[in-house]
């Protein structure tokens, strides 16, 4: 007799970072029989949620998930099974954007620790945030939910709630506005389990909802590591005017309580319109009616006429919806002096004229070219979800569902509640100066800003922007025509405080990128004949399998670990940052005797850029040939990089001068278990997997990205987190062949510390040194030192700040020093 896996615990973690949410679901199962067992989960999430990270851990084994093609992702998995391993497939259902499948095989007498991780963006309406986390373990198991909340711009108020509310659990809350950080945590015991759900486990919803303080100018910039995200919900705006187009289905197919209860809807909604609003009615079956020639005022006398009409209509006749849809339009033009929507409430089966759901949505994309809004209204049990839902998002509007019953009036006056207020509309986003790249920008032009909503655009900044600010201006229409907004935010990293790290507006930048480029690609094939979207997917592919999120086009396939090296696929272009937030070079002798350059020395000379700051720093260490430095240790991670020291022969003249200069010779990286041997001669991976200098190759280790580019570059990715440069130079006269090394990094180490390190500059001229050196004084984590202008060249020259090492370092130099090159342990 086959026994199911048995659930020993089910845990729910999620890390809010500034509307950014990462949400990881652990969960612990026995295999108590002694064969192996299929087991499927479904994991429901919110609408545009992706999978960001799985991994499945089989007695102390870790198996290592990656993300590879869709396709690719389900080959791998059905020869895993096929040979009876443990293994688990990832993917995103194609019926619903809510859902997520996990398949896991287990085999007999084993427990396995899973962790699934979903990342997605929190979207504010009717004046909050809501946070959705649906519990559903399917057995009576040891149960905890934890809700994490950091929000830069300070809390107003936060409250949680479990439905259903029959069953009486209450979260707890932790905070105390105005404060940035707030904590929920939910629990319930096994007998209060077995009580409630009958030895099935609970169901049911954890809503967060909470907002933050509101600002009353152009919005909210935070800025880490390169990247920038710009909130925008400006208080305080009258509202704008707008002209709604009430579309209403009076076909057979809504006869009876569907048609009592849009009726009930609608006379309701007339009393939310305000006297600066214009409207119309059009009703469609098989023909169309218009109740007025053109839009009228929404005064009392025609608000009141609208109620008597609506209230006479009856269903009747097929359904002619794109007849309807166009006939809408038609009531639109370009320079409209109002917001402009239309609010189609129906059962969405149309069975005249065009049907076919495909060519609707793309007519009416056409038709409605961007510029009206289309919200859409489903009434009853029978909808047709997929179209309508297509229709409001291909149209910048949303689409709601609403059952028939006694609270339908007020399903549908709610949602009309939000999109009753608009503030501004035409709205337009800038950034003055140059300061960002333009071409990384997700979308900043909207129809509309409504009450208690939010516009968020995210991007790049531009490399080599000197500014001290970033300047945005926020332009619009409202009630007094014209409006515009400004901020100026300080161009310096901000300090998140947070266990998330300080990649999330990356990651948050690639998240909307991604929904960009999906949707303009699907826009694309709508509009266009033949399509041209396979760079957008191409794109949104890319950038997939770079920040690993299982997205349409990709999938998680986790492996047993040793079938994962040696992998190949396509390389996928790893693209050092434009700007990175650390970037430390080792800098290669001078071949002249200057004074200068003997006093750095041939030793490992650093040069960095500090991040949050304009300051490059440089320092020297001297260590003998065969030394080997820690230069970046995360233990979160699980990375490391070991560097080992080569010495470089003097000339008879350079003998005696100084210490015997020293390079990079080679370097040994760790990630997780898997080690990397970087030589002058190969780059070897686990001892197995031979890369050539001057042979692009690309090889996936789960999800860290390995990629030879030609004879003196190769990059390595992690997680999207770090990524890790390295330079080989061969060949120089007098020297060994040696590399310099580069980084974009969250971690520790003698190079990674310099990542929140704070450092600026006291005194900028404290006169000059002995030997002609402009001095400084400059405050590094709050004490204070001289530091002296040089000028040093790798391949071109850098000015940067010198000090010996211990003043910049937080502990003595040979505190880095390691035994081995693969070691993790200081000497």
């Amino acid at each position: 007799m086959n026994v199911s896996p048995t659930l020993m615990s089910y845990h729910v973690i999620s890390k809010i970072t500034a509307r950014y949410v990462s949400t990881s679901a652990v969960a612990t199962l026995t295999n108590n029989g002694h064969t192996a067992q299929q087991a499927a989960f479904t994991f429901e999430m919110s609408p545009g949620a992706f999978i960001s990270g799985f991994t499945m851990t089989v007695d102390g084994v870790a198996y290592v998930a990656e993300i590879r093609e869709r396709r690719a992702a389900e080959e791998a998995y059905d020869q895993a099974i096929s040979r009876g391993q443990n293994t688990a497939h990832v993917s995103q259902e194609p019926s619903s954007a809510a859902r997520f499948s996990v398949d896991l095989n287990l085999q007999g007498g084993v427990t396995a620790v899973f962790n699934l991780t979903y990342q997605e963006v929190l979207q504010r309406r009717q004046g909050r945030f809501s946070h959705s986390l649906h519990i559903t373990p399917g057995q009576i198991t040891n149960l905890r939910v934890d809700v994490s909340i950091v929000e830069p711009q300070g809390l107003s108020w936060v409250d949680a709630v479990w439905t259903p509310s029959e069953d009486d659990l209450r979260p707890s809350v932790t905070s105390e506005p105005p404060s940035t950080h707030a904590s929920v945590t939910f629990e319930s015991t096994k007998q209060r389990q077995s009580l409630l759900s009958g030895g099935s486990g609970l169901h049911g919803v954890l809503s967060v909802t909470y907002d933050v303080i509101p600002s009353y100018n152009g919005g909210h910039l935070q800025m880490t590591n390169g990247y920038f995200v710009h909130y925008i919900s400006p208080d305080g705006l009258p509202p704008a005017p707008k002209k709604v187009l009430f579309l209403i289905d009076i076909s057979a197919s809504m006869y009876g309580a569907k048609m009592a209860q849009t009726v009930a809807a609608v006379v309701a909604i007339m009393e939310e319109l305000r006297e600066i609003d214009t409207f119309n009615i059009l009703t469609f079956s098989n023909e169309v009616q218009l109740w007025r020639e053109m839009a009228v005022a929404a005064n009392l006398e025609n608000r009141k006429a609208a109620q008597k009409f609506v209230t006479c209509i009856q269903a009747r006749g097929a359904t002619d919806l794109q007849k309807g849809l166009l006939a809408a339009t038609e009531q639109f033009n370009t320079t409209e002096e109002a917001y402009p929507a239309i609010v189609l409430l129906s059962d969405g089966r149309p069975n005249l004229g065009e049907t076919d759901p495909n060519a609707i949505v793309s007519t009416m994309a056409r038709s409605l070219g961007e510029k009206v809004a289309l919200f859409t209204i489903g009434i009853g049990q029978d909808v047709d979800d997929a179209l309508l839902h297509e229709l409001a998002s291909t149209n910048q509007g949303l689409y709601r569902k609403v059952f028939i019953d006694s609270s339908a009036v007020i399903q549908i006056s709610g949602f009309f509640r939000e999109l009753a207020t608009p503030l501004l509309y035409d709205v337009a986003v800038r950034y003055q100066n140059g300061s960002v790249d333009e071409n990384s920008l997700t979308e900043r032009h909207f129809i509309s800003y409504l009450q208690g909503s939010e516009l968020v655009v995210t991007g790049r900044l531009a490399e080599g922007y000197r500014g001290d600010s970033i300047h945005a201006t926020v332009d619009g229409r409202g009630l007094l025509d014209h409006v515009q907004l400004n901020v100026t935010e300080p161009l310096q990293e901000h300090s998140v405080v947070t266990d998330m790290g300080q990649d999330f507006a990356e990651r948050m930048w690639a998240y909307l990128t991604i929904k960009s480029c999906l949707t303009r690609a699907k826009r694309d094939r709508l509009l266009t004949d033949p399509p041209d979207s396979d760079g957008l997917n191409a794109k949104a592919l890319e950038l997939s399998l770079k920040y690993s999120f299982v997205t349409p086009l990709a999938s998680i396939v986790v492996l047993r670990p040793s079938e994962v090296l040696p992998t190949e696929r396509v390389p996928v272009p790893v693209s050092t940052p434009v700007t990175p937030p650390i970037d430390v070079q080792q800098l290669t002798p001078a071949a002249t005797a200057a004074s200068e350059s003997k006093k750095a020395g041939g030793d490992p000379h650093f040069i960095v850029q500090v991040p949050h700051t304009n300051l490059t720093i440089c320092f020297d260490i001297q260590a003998k040939g065969g030394t080997i430095v820690n230069l970046l240790r995360d233990s979160v991670l699980g990375i490391n990089v070991n560097a080992e020291v080569v010495p470089v022969n003097l000339s008879p003249t350079d003998v005696g001068l100084g210490p015997s200069p020293g390079l990079f010779g080679s370097l040994g990286v760790q990630l997780e278990y898997y080690t990397i041997s970087i030589s002058s001669q190969m780059v070897v991976v686990d001892s197995e997997v031979v890369i050539h200098w001057g042979v692009p190759r690309s090889i996936v280790v789960g999800d860290f990205n390995i990629t030879m580019h030609n004879m003196t570059n190769m990059t390595i990715s992690v997680y999207g987190v770090i990524e890790m440069h390295f330079k080989r130079h061969y060949q120089w006269p007098h020297h060994p062949d040696h590399f310099d090394f580069s980084m974009k990094s969250n971690g520790g180490g003698l190079l990674g510390q310099f990542q929140y390190k704070s450092m600026y500059l006291v005194e900028p001229d404290k006169g000059l040194s002995a030997n002609g050196h402009i001095r400084a004084v400059m405050d590094i984590v709050g004490q204070r030192n001289y530091v002296f202008r040089m000028v040093e060249s790798i391949d071109t020259a850098y000015e940067c700040w010198w000090a010996p090492p211990d003043v910049f370092l937080d502990k003595a130099v040979t505190q880095y020093y390691v035994p081995e090159m693969f070691s993790h342990r200081e000497l």
